[in-house]
C-alpha cells in the first residue's frame, strides 16, 4: 500500500513535465513583437524587449490545455485514492485470514479500469471544473 501513492506521485510528476513542455511549445507559437523602452525625460531609447502576441485560437488552446492538465491530475488523485480504498476494504472485509490481502492492490486497479472508470472520470471532471473556475477567477 505504500507503493500506490508513490506510483500516483510519479504519474503526476511525469504529467507535469509533459504539460510544461507542451505549454512551452504552445506559448512559443505566438508572434514575437519588438518594443523599445524610451526614457520619458530625455526621449532616448534605453533598450528593447520582445513579447509574444497570441491569436484568440492560441489563447483558447492554452486555456484548454490547462483544463486538460487539471483533469488528468484530478483523475490520478482519484484513481490512487480508489485503489487504496479497494485494498483496505478487501483486506478488512475478507473473512478468511489466509486470503487476506492477496492481490488487493491489483484488484483495485482492475476494478478501477473495469467497473468504475466512468465514475472516476466524471468525478475528476467535476473537480477539474471547480479548480478551473477558481483559476479563472484568480486570473481575473
Amino acid at each position: 500500500m505504500v507503493i500506490v501513492p508513490v506510483v500516483g506521485i510519479v504519474a503526476i510528476l511525469a504529467w507535469i513535465l509533459f504539460f510544461a513542455y507542451s505549454l512551452l511549445w504552445l506559448m512559443s507559437c505566438g508572434d514575437m513583437v519588438s518594443h523599445q523602452y524610451i526614457n520619458p525625460a530625455t526621449k532616448e531609447v534605453m533598450g528593447t524587449y520582445m513579447t509574444y502576441v497570441w491569436t484568440d485560437t492560441e489563447k483558447y488552446y492554452m486555456w484548454a490545455s490547462l483544463f486538460y492538465f487539471l483533469w488528468i491530475v484530478a483523475f490520478s488523485l482519484a484513481a490512487t485514492q480508489y485503489v487504496l480504498i479497494v485494498a483496505v476494504a478487501s483486506w478488512y472485509f475478507t473473512q478468511n485470514s489466509d486470503k487476506r490481502g492477496d492481490f488487493s492492490i491489483i484488484k483495485g486497479y482492475w476494478w478501477l479500469w473495469r467497473y468504475n472508470l466512468g465514475s472516476i472520470l466524471f468525478g475528476s471532471f467535476l473537480i477539474a471544473c471547480v479548480w478551473f473556475i477558481r483559476i479563472v477567477f484568480e486570473y481575473i
